[in-house]
């Protein structure tokens, strides 16, 4: 990429990668609980 656009795109790319972090913690935390170990995480995911 060139330079002038890398700096835009990592700021923007950190900001998408702590929601998606957030959201497969919590994802995770709903699965930990679940009864059933073999859910798996596609089961509670929603495509978009």
């Amino acid at each position: 990429l060139d330079h002038k656009m890398r700096l835009p795109f990592e700021k923007e790319f950190a900001v998408l990668n702590q929601t998606i972090s957030s959201a497969f913690l919590e994802i995770q935390k709903i699965r930990d609980r679940c009864a059933f170990g073999w859910v798996q995480l596609t089961d509670l995911a929603v495509s978009i």
